[in-house]
């Protein structure tokens, strides 16, 4: 991820938004999960992007799946191609399929292998009994893993600017 002010306001509103719980949170919805909101608060005011229109057909890969292959697909409700899409997402700092990744399973991938080395039985009964879910599902890990993720991002563009002015400091004195 390449820290950008767009990513991180993109990010405290996915924060704000999700801390509302008359808004809608759902891991396998791919227009409410982790990713699909962020995209969604990063793709306000882009032209040709109706955002509330993004969706996945059931079955088709997740978001770094689509990450990994959006030229090959196009949005069923917008008929844009996804490749449109993720260029928006590239230049708003979400450079890599990798980004995806720690978005979908909140930087916590060893719960996404746990997960998936249950049987589907398990994975099921576990999905129904409250707050068994994987951590990585829950709306409050969510909430702090985005928090956590912006401040780490804003330090990140701080020090980056910082240095940036140290270099511009140097070139004047010289």
């Amino acid at each position: 991820m390449i820290p950008n002010k767009r990513l991180i306001k993109a990010l405290r509103d996915s924060v704000e938004y999700l801390s509302d719980p008359e808004n809608k949170y759902e891991w396998g919805d791919y227009t409410q999960c982790t990713c699909g909101t962020v995209t969604k608060f990063l793709l306000e005011g882009v032209e040709e992007v109706e955002v509330s229109h993004i969706h996945y057909v059931s079955g088709d890969g997740g978001w770094t799946s689509k990450a990994n292959k959006s030229y090959l697909f196009e949005c069923p409700q917008t008929g844009l191609p996804y490749a449109q899409i993720f260029r928006e997402l590239h230049k708003a700092g979400l450079n890599k399929a990798e980004d995806f990744l720690t978005l979908e399973y909140c930087g916590r991938i060893e719960d996404k292998k746990k997960f998936e080395s249950l049987s589907l039985e398990d994975r099921i009964t576990a999905l129904e009994i409250e707050n068994n879910a994987p951590s990585y599902m829950r709306r409050e890990v969510v909430i702090e893993f985005l928090n956590e993720l912006a401040d780490k991002l804003e330090t990140q563009l701080i020090s980056q600017e910082a240095a940036s002015n140290n270099k511009e400091s140097v070139r004047v004195c010289i």
